[in-house]
């Protein structure tokens, strides 16, 4: 978040029974649950738009079949930027 120019304002709300944090920067206002955005306030050439999770599932089994590579993409692994790592369970 912080790579895009939020930052956190040390916030908190509660959406769909789960805790986010608050993060503000240039274009708005997002609440974040475990790197998911529960809820998006931003105003963007002078629109106003918020989105806000109306359901969120855990632990849902998705067929491998949903998950293939279409035929001529490449995969490139590269690092995972700093501040990231921490939000998928990893240490930083």
């Amino acid at each position: 978040m912080r790579a895009l120019g939020f930052s956190d304002t040390g916030e908190t709300d509660t959406i769909l029974g789960k805790k986010c944090e608050i993060w503000q920067g240039s274009l708005g206002e997002i609440c974040i649950w475990k790197g998911l955005a529960l809820r998006s306030k931003t105003k963007i050439f002078g629109m106003k738009m918020e989105e806000v999770a109306t359901k969120i599932t855990i632990d849902t089994k998705v067929s491998t079949s949903k998950f293939k590579v279409p035929k001529g993409m490449e995969i490139q692994e590269v690092e995972m930027p700093e501040g990231l790592n921490s939000l998928f369970g990893g240490q930083n």
